[in-house]
């Protein structure tokens, strides 16, 4: 099924629905199907975006509150509500991981803290403190402090480049938008293409932002230029020895290159891709060893003292000092990973199930793709299609029903038209297999019987086993993936 048939579907029932009130047929309309659509097709992509709203704060959080930051961050009341949702053990270090979206937006928006500023500098949540103590801590000290202030304004906003107004509606749309699908409601194709839409942007954005922090705040252009500057010198400098290169021997000194072959380990990380230096690295390499006439080298000779102290204009240089500032400390301190390791547990993923006559997996998709099947439960039919295919398909697609939906948010074309060699056949439930669908390897294809052959494993009854069968194509109700 396709959007424009579901499209076409929901304006039907509109008119029927119209008609029937004005002839005064009482009627109601259920949108099982029509929701069930539209929540394949969302849920990997709500998935990706609750885990990088969470990893970036996993991630910044640590460094700005140090190792207290769940307790400066997270209010009494919040935590309080926290543990009336918990069954079992309560972690009180992954609090992250029980919020949900509204939580969030109270979390990143919500101004809830002041810097009050004397001989040192403490960010408090200033609810909590009270208007009581906020005064007699100002009659009794030299103090100033500052106006409330978010999170987001604080911190976030430093790598995500949006205003806050427009991803505080954003963030409220997608929260409406994840209620409507976890709650089986109707969905019109418009309010999905914009969630689509909405989720897919923010997706990006938060990925972009947590590998910009990894990285570090570098101006790729500015490395550029300083290789284009630098390789530029040395190949004028070098021009009044024509035949440098293309001797076989040599008497140069490799010595000569120390102070040069001695920048890159001056630059802290993250560090100047080495590629930039491999023109005079390589140098001394490809000059064997024995001498020649010297003389002939009386300019190279002079290298050394030229690059002295007064005898390069420091000018010269003023892009890489500016790349060295720049990078004088390192992108970020790996002090800031410990609360990650020790607080931080897996993606929220469903824990794998399996059944003599289902087929199943991982319910949160990925964007890793490897040739391990072992990401799939075995021996099931997602574990045999996973052994054939290898990297042409998602280690984390889910239980065979979802895996159309999930190659769908991952860009593969869905659609109903199988190709021998290149296609999976995609089942619902209790078509073939089982209450968890079925997904099968298309071997060859009629179309003018209006069948297949299929690879697949199956159990019908003794446990599973690796065969083909010649099945209808209709009976892939769930479309063709094409790998």
């Amino acid at each position: 099924m396709t959007l424009a048939e579901v499209r076409t579907f929901q304006n039907l029932l509109r008119e029927i629905n119209i008609k029937a009130s004005k002839s005064r047929i009482s009627s109601s309309t259920l949108f099982d199907s029509n929701s069930l659509f539209f929540y394949k097709r969302l849920l990997p992509l709500l998935h990706k975006y609750e885990w990088s709203l969470r990893k970036l704060i996993y991630l910044l959080a640590p460094t700005y509150f140090s190792k207290d930051w769940v307790k400066s961050t997270i209010s009494v009341e919040a935590i309080s509500q926290i543990r009336k949702k918990i069954k079992g053990n309560f972690d009180s270090n992954n609090l992250l991981q029980m919020m949900d979206l509204y939580d969030f937006e109270e979390y990143l928006f919500g101004e809830n803290y002041i810097k009050v500023i004397g001989e040192e500098e403490d960010v408090i949540r200033y609810k909590e403190f009270g208007t009581e103590n906020l005064i007699t801590t100002l009659v009794n000290g030299e103090f100033s402090i500052s106006k409330p202030y978010s999170l987001w304004e604080e911190i976030f906003n430093q790598y995500i480049d949006i205003d806050l107004s427009e991803i505080q509606n954003d963030m409220r749309l997608i929260r409406d938008g994840r209620n409507i699908v976890g709650h089986n409601k109707e969905i019109s194709s418009e309010d999905y293409e914009n969630l689509s839409k909405g989720l897919k942007k923010y997706i990006k954005k938060l990925d972009l932002a947590f590998n910009k922090i990894l990285d570090g705040n570098v101006d790729r252009n500015l490395i550029k230029e300083s290789k284009d500057i630098f390789n530029d010198y040395m190949s004028e400098y070098f021009k009044s020895s024509d035949h440098l290169f293309n001797l076989s021997k040599s008497g140069i000194d490799p010595k000569m290159f120390e102070s040069i072959n001695k920048l890159p380990s001056t630059l802290s990380k993250p560090a100047i891709d080495p590629k930039m230096f491999e023109s005079i690295n390589k140098l001394p390499s490809a000059l064997s060893k024995p001498a020649i006439d010297p003389k002939m080298f009386e300019s190279i000779n002079k290298l050394p003292s030229a690059l002295g102290k007064s005898g390069i204009d420091p000018k010269m240089f003023e892009s890489i000092n500016k790349l060295r500032s720049t990078l004088s400390k390192p992108a970020i301190d790996p002090k800031m990973f410990e609360s990650i390791n020790n607080g931080i547990s897996t993606p929220s993923t469903a824990t794998p199930s399996s059944s003599s006559n289902n087929s199943s997996g991982y319910i949160i998709p990925s964007t890793h793709y490897g040739t391990n099947p072992g990401t799939y439960v075995a021996a099931t039919c997602t574990f045999y299609v996973k052994s054939v295919m290898g990297s042409r398909v998602g280690d984390y697609w889910g239980n065979a029903e979802d895996w159309a939906a999930s190659a769908s948010a991952d860009g593969f074309t869905v659609d109903n038209n199988p190709v021998a060699g290149s296609t999976i056949a995609v089942f619902g439930p209790n078509v073939r297999g089982g209450s968890y669908g079925h997904v099968a390897v298309v071997e060859s294809v009629n179309k003018a019987a209006g069948t297949m052959v299929i690879g697949e494993a199956i159990d019908l009854g003794n446990g599973y086993f690796n065969t083909t069968s010649t099945v209808k194509i209709s009976d892939a109700n769930y479309g063709f993936i094409h790998v």
